[in-house]
Order: structure tokens, then sequence, then C-alpha cells
């Protein structure tokens, strides 16, 4: 998909069910929620054990994800990297969440995702 031709707000908009899924499924700890968007290749990389091994830690420390912010977008000739500044329940502050989706098969889907 040629991510040049839309405007960042755009671009949020087509994430917009992507993040949300993602967050919503860490903080139920369901992998099939959270990895729903996820390429084969992220499928491959990220199992249901290291999910919920990770996201028990995550949420012990700092709680559920709750708010986030747009930041930008950084386009890519192939694919686009999505930045957000997330809120969780227990820490104060922000963390930095970032998606890079491109297309899978005439699909969105994440092909990378981290949250620091």
């Amino acid at each position: 998909m040629d991510f040049f031709k839309f405007s960042d707000d755009e671009i949020f908009s087509i994430a917009k069910p992507i993040i949300d899924s993602m967050k919503d499924g860490a903080n139920r700890k369901n992998y099939k929620l959270f990895s729903s968007y996820f390429s084969t290749k992220m499928l491959e990389l990220v199992g249901e054990m290291k999910f919920l091994e990770q996201t028990g830690k995550n949420i012990l420390e700092l709680g559920e994800l709750s708010t986030q912010h747009n930041i930008g977008c950084v386009r890519r000739e192939s694919g686009v990297t999505v930045v957000y500044k997330q809120n969780t329940t227990k820490k104060k502050g922000e963390l930095l969440w970032q998606m890079y989706l491109d297309d899978e098969n005439g699909r969105i889907s994440v092909f990378d995702a981290c949250i620091y």
C-alpha cells in the first residue's frame, strides 16, 4: 500500500482498530484479540506463551494500558511506522508505542510493534 498518499490523520484512522485490538487484548490477556492483525511473521515471533508471560509482567509493573495520543507517522517505500504516547493505569508518565504496518495479502497487518 502506498502510505505516501495518506495524511497522518488518515493513517491513524486506519491504525485505530488495530491498536485498539492490541490494547484490549493486552489488558484482557487475550492473545487471539491481541494478535488478530498480526502478519504471518509476527505470529511466528510472538506466540501465545511469550505474550502471556510478557503481558503478566507488564500489568503487574505498569497496570493496564489506558489512553494513547497520536504522535506521528513515518512512511517508507513499503509500510508505515505509527507512533503513539501511551499511558498506563499504575505508572506516571508516558510510554512510546510504535507499530510498523504494511499490506499482507490485501490486508493491513502489524509487522512489528514495541512499547518503550
